[in-house]
């Protein structure tokens, strides 16, 4: 989890979990976060990204919502209800097609932080990843 420590330590890089079925997004979202000064793993679907999130404890997650196996919907209720801490504060940015405020509502519902729309805009996501560095940090 992104702790206010770490935050702080110069030339920290947040550890980002990137889930999309979308071989080629997953390139592009991996490229643009090691530009903004992220650590990028990334997985296909929400099982998958769930069974990361477990073992490597992202300081974030970044999710699609449509995805085989598991929807990000999936992942978001399943990160929230686990019992452990350090994965059922990781914050969750959504970044998906879907721009119905019906979509976002339930995101942010199941627990999600921030919803982005795709196309991806880099300004968009900095701002979604340093609004739940700040939550962090408040609690």
């Amino acid at each position: 989890m992104i702790l206010q420590e770490n935050l702080t330590k110069p030339n920290y890089r947040p550890n980002v979990l990137a889930i999309d079925d979308t071989r080629v997004f997953r390139w592009l979202l991996s490229n643009l976060l090691e530009r903004l000064g992220c650590r990028c793993i990334t997985a296909q679907d929400g099982y998958a990204g769930w069974q990361l999130a477990r073992t490597c404890h992202p300081d974030l997650i970044i999710t699609d919502l449509e995805m085989p196996v598991w929807s990000g919907f999936e992942l978001i209720r399943s990160v929230r209800q686990v019992g452990d801490r350090r994965i059922g504060d990781i914050p969750i940015i959504v970044c998906s097609t879907r721009s119905d405020r019906i979509y976002a509502d339930h995101a942010i519902e199941l627990g999600a932080d921030a919803y982005v729309t795709k196309p991806i805009r880099p300004s968009e996501l900095r701002i979604a990843i340093a609004n739940c560095a700040r939550k962090l940090i408040s609690r």
